[in-house]
């Protein structure tokens, strides 16, 4: 990806890559994953992939999730994603610096079938890699100096929050992706030459 990278023109460049499997320590392979993400890291290409790795700084699980029927674009419609709801990772949650992303309630193509489609009430991790990467994909074309800190830096300050019970338990959530506060703050910071990325 790099040496491809480094044909392409500025405005081409790939800026972000989602890896939907967990790599971690002692997995097979994993200093060679780990190096690899080092060197696209160094040349601007945010790496997200599926870990509690302190490589990416800002984890991303647990996800947020919503009933098949609410409304998406509805932030009181969130809570914590379908397997996420447990007192296990709703402590890991409270005690750790994370964002927030949906993982739940996906439509896709069917990989059994032609011209079919299959719909998941519940997803995780593998679900979120790409969406986050994909929010960093439309900072990136709004400020193409966007950095990874600068980018969890931004969505830190522009982040919802939402408040729910589960099992009795007043839970808080935050920083909740809001992608239009997110890339209209990447848009006026690349406009503003005094401002850092």
């Amino acid at each position: 990806m790099v040496s491809i990278n480094e044909k392409l023109p500025s405005d081409r460049k790939i800026r972000a890559i989602s890896i939907s499997i967990e790599v971690s320590y002692p997995n097979p392979g994993y200093n060679y994953f780990k190096h690899a993400v080092d060197r696209a890291e160094r040349n601007n290409i945010h790496v997200i992939y599926c870990s509690l790795d302190d490589r990416q700084k800002w984890s991303f699980l647990p996800g947020i999730g919503r009933k098949p029927y609410d409304d998406p674009d509805q932030l009181g419609a969130y809570g914590p994603g379908g397997w996420y709801n447990t007192p296990h990772f709703l402590a890991y949650a409270a005690t750790n610096h994370l964002v927030y992303v949906p993982c739940d309630c996906r439509t896709f193509a069917d990989h059994h079938a032609e011209n079919a489609y299959r719909f998941f009430r519940n997803g995780g991790q593998s679900w979120q890699a790409p969406w986050l990467a994909g929010l960093y994909a439309l900072c990136a074309q709004a400020n193409p100096k966007v950095t990874r800190d600068s980018f969890y830096a931004a969505f830190d300050k522009t982040g919802d929050a939402i408040t729910c019970q589960v099992n009795g338990i007043t839970n808080s959530f935050r920083p909740v992706a809001s992608p239009i506060k997110l890339i209209e703050s990447m848009r006026n910071r690349a406009k503003d030459p005094v401002l850092t990325p």
